[in-house]
């Protein structure tokens, strides 16, 4: 797949709007761009070489959302995790499994995103949007 983050010193604003850029991708069929997340998926960008790099902000860490779901979270260095789902009949669970290392800054940024917490093991971080 190739290089899919890059880390930048300052964010550029998105070239279809003012947003900030998350994207430097190729347009389908068209130039490269920078792009807002909302013009990211909108236009079927993907990530990869020769399609597009996430650009991540220096010391920066988030947690990403994809159509209002979070569905990673970035860490200031710049490496991710996927969060994990359980489908409950009337529920929906998330998880996370950080490095020792990671764990409280995962915590901090669940935080700060306002997701509640619903359990904490040595492996797992489970938590609901």
């Amino acid at each position: 797949m190739g290089k899919t983050r890059v880390v930048v010193t300052e964010l550029p604003k998105c070239d279809l709007c003012e947003e900030v850029a998350r994207y430097d991708a190729k347009l389908p069929g068209g130039p490269w761009a920078y792009l807002c997340e909302t013009h990211f998926f909108a236009n079927g960008c993907k990530l990869g070489l020769g399609r597009g790099q996430r650009l991540v902000l220096q010391g920066e860490g988030r947690i990403i959302h994809w159509q209002g779901i979070p569905v990673e979270v970035e860490l200031k260095g710049g490496e991710s995790l996927e969060f994990q789902t359980i489908f409950l009949p009337d529920w929906t669970i998330l998880f996370v499994e950080p490095q020792d290392k990671d764990r409280k800054e995962v915590l901090r940024l669940l935080k700060e995103e306002g997701l509640r917490i619903l359990k904490k093991t040595k492996k797992r971080i489970y938590f609901e949007d």
